[in-house]
């Protein structure tokens, strides 16, 4: 609008200077005074619709702020080690710890991203939180026989696409995220030492949440899982035998997975979140920050006026000069026409 204005506010002053020479100096031209006030009225009605007058009709409801949570959980193998709380495995924890952190929640939508091998959004943003529920009830380990180990940081593209979608869809929401984990990473040839870098390309999509973490530092043997894992934990398929455990292939020994809270909290770090650890011993919860949730009502929100721009009478106006402008240049032409032929 600003560079629009500025050349209609020039050609106003080139008019207005054409204008006083003629006057001044008597210039003798076919273009008068008052052709040169209507080009300058055509100009005016052009910065009119430049600056678009208007009036208001109506009002909208601003949306109100929306918080988008986002759970991460860890499914490798070794969030099947039991050891959390009653002998539960560490996937049976962060399960039951999402289920109390939807409570926290009011009219929020929720998604889930699982990671093992490969990330994968398995619930998209939604409001069904019964639904969401239910599958975290349904999670399960990834297959052992398809696990090509865990990398820690997998799941980053995924999450900065979920996020910045929820974002984009509501300009006003506030996006959590959980990142439910033992930290545990062995692919890559720096394994033991991640690269946690790619996770500060979430900070500015990340508005709160927690990174929370599982197993113990003594570690845990792991139970293979497949089809029927969940039934063999408790003994009821004999398919998979209750004291079959993974081995480690370096030393043919049951192998043994610790969490390693050292990933686990710089990641924290980089989002700016908290960590905590839980073991089923504490309610997590309760060491929550409890969101910010506008739970105004439809009346109480503020609103926004709905504006419709007049420029039609300005349209007319100006169609109406330039046709008298084209009235103009063809009365010239044909003059000049007989002037040549005589």
């Amino acid at each position: 609008m600003i560079p629009l204005s500025f050349l209609v506010l020039f050609g106003l002053i080139f008019i207005f200077i054409k204008s006083y020479q003629i006057k001044r100096d008597f210039v003798a031209t076919d273009a008068k005074i008052y052709d040169w006030l209507r080009r300058a009225i055509i100009l005016v009605f052009v910065l009119l619709i430049i600056w678009g007058p208007s009036f208001q009709v109506g009002e909208n409801l601003e949306p109100r702020v929306q918080n988008n949570v986002l759970f991460v959980v860890d499914r490798t193998g070794s969030m099947n080690a039991e050891d959390f709380s009653d002998n539960k495995t560490r996937l049976d924890g962060a399960k039951e710890d999402m289920k109390k952190i939807i409570s926290l929640y009011n009219d929020a939508q929720f998604g889930l991203i699982s990671f093992d091998s490969v990330a994968q959004t398995q619930v998209p943003f939604t409001y069904d939180s019964i639904g969401v529920t239910s599958y975290i009830d349904a999670l399960t380990p990834q297959i052992t026989k398809y696990s090509q180990g865990s990398k820690i940081n997998i799941s980053v593209s995924e999450i900065s696409d979920d996020l910045r979608q929820a974002k984009n869809s509501n300009s006003r929401s506030k996006n959590y995220i959980y990142f439910l984990s033992d930290g545990e990473n062995n692919v890559g040839d720096n394994y033991t030492n991640p690269d946690l870098a790619i996770f500060q390309g979430l900070q500015g999509v990340v508005d709160g949440g927690a990174v929370v973490g599982y197993g113990s530092m003594q570690g845990a043997k792991i139970k293979p899982y497949n089809f029927n894992s969940q039934s063999d934990r408790v003994g009821q398929n004999q398919n998979v035998e209750i004291s079959q455990f993974l081995k480690d292939p370096k030393t043919g020994q049951d192998a043994i997975s610790k969490i390693n809270p050292l990933v686990l909290e710089n990641i924290a770090k980089i989002l700016n979140l908290q960590y905590i650890y839980s073991d089923g011993q504490i309610n997590v919860v309760s060491f929550l920050q409890k969101p910010d949730s506008d739970n105004l009502s439809l009346f109480q929100r503020g609103v926004t006026p709905i504006i419709h721009p007049v420029i039609w009478p300005f349209e007319i106006i100006i169609g109406i000069l330039v046709l008298w402008e084209f009235y103009h240049f063809f009365r010239i032409r044909v003059d000049t026409r007989e002037i040549w032929f005589k």
